[in-house]
């Protein structure tokens, strides 16, 4: 293949772990009203198709990913834990991890649980209170 843009080259660990602060992003821009090109939207798809995918295989073991523990998981900076984010929505730490198992709040798991980046829980809330 011949192209003349640049090639960036991501494996499925890489995409998990850009995928919140992409989605984080991309929600921002849409709440401020910013214009964001479609192919953008689309590389973003594209990440979030390979991080799924990498999530729901990368403990199988399979020949084509390597089998990864949540100590390969690096640990978030400034991270909030399961009960910090329980905590502020009034809710119980199990119901943070669904969220966050079904996707619906970006979050990482590590070796020490769920983590979660402040600015994807202050968007969760924001999101929650806005009227339907």
């Amino acid at each position: 293949m011949i192209s003349h843009r640049p090639l960036v080259l991501l494996d499925g660990r890489a995409c998990a772990g850009l995928v919140g602060p992409l989605r984080a992003a991309l929600r921002d821009a849409d709440q401020r009203g910013h214009q964001v090109d479609d192919a953008t939207r689309k590389a973003i798809g594209e990440i979030e198709e390979l991080a799924d995918t990498w999530i729901a295989t990368a403990g199988t073991g399979s020949a084509a990913l390597p089998h990864v523990t949540d100590r390969d998981a690096p640990e978030m900076v400034d991270a909030q834990t399961t009960q910090e984010v329980a905590d502020m929505l009034g809710t119980k730490a199990r119901n943070v991890r669904d969220l966050a198992q079904r996707q619906v709040l970006p979050g990482q798991r590590t070796k020490a649980g769920w983590q979660f980046d402040p600015a994807d829980v202050a968007i969760y809330l924001e999101d929650r209170r806005e009227p339907a």
